[in-house]
């Protein structure tokens, strides 16, 4: 049974997405688009048209489109180790919007450094992909079919 809290979470977040200029779109618990999402990579959606999407799918994770597009680069480390390495790399001034994944991963959230042309890929190093043009994040506070959360680093939230 859904539960109506979540629900109106969701939308809430969505919207508020929605108004920092991102286009939110739902994502299944198998974290796959529920409906053709490529024109939201170009354009921003409507709120009239994301409170229907969120009508039709009140569960719905949040999406959310990457790259040049809205600025934005996610990178995603799915293992400690993965994590600890791209950490050596970043300087300790860096200060960036971190998610935490349901299964105790991260997603740094980057500027899109413009005219990069960066995409998507995976094994950037062991354990670490990234999200840039072409690609979307699952963003917080999402929740997968088995109940586990996307939920903001504290202190650092978008």
């Amino acid at each position: 049974m859904s539960n109506p809290f979540r629900i109106r979470e969701n939308l809430r977040a969505a919207l508020q997405y929605h108004a920092h200029g991102y286009s939110p779109f739902p994502v299944g618990p198998d974290k796959k688009p529920l409906l053709p999402w490529s024109k939201y990579q170009a354009e921003q959606i409507s709120e009239e048209e994301l409170r229907q999407l969120w009508a039709k799918w009140p569960d719905a994770m949040i999406g959310i489109p990457t790259g040049e597009r809205y600025g934005i680069l996610v990178i995603d480390c799915d293992t400690p180790k993965g994590y600890e390495t791209v950490q050596e790399v970043i300087p300790d001034s860096c200060v960036m919007p971190i998610a935490r994944t349901p299964r105790g991963g991260w997603h740094l959230w980057f500027k899109y450094p413009v005219g990069s042309n960066i995409t998507i890929g995976s094994d950037l190093m062991p354990g670490v992909d990234y999200r840039g043009t072409g690609g979307y994040v699952i963003s917080p506070p999402s929740e997968n079919g088995n109940g586990g959360a996307y939920r903001w680093a504290e202190g650092l939230a978008l």
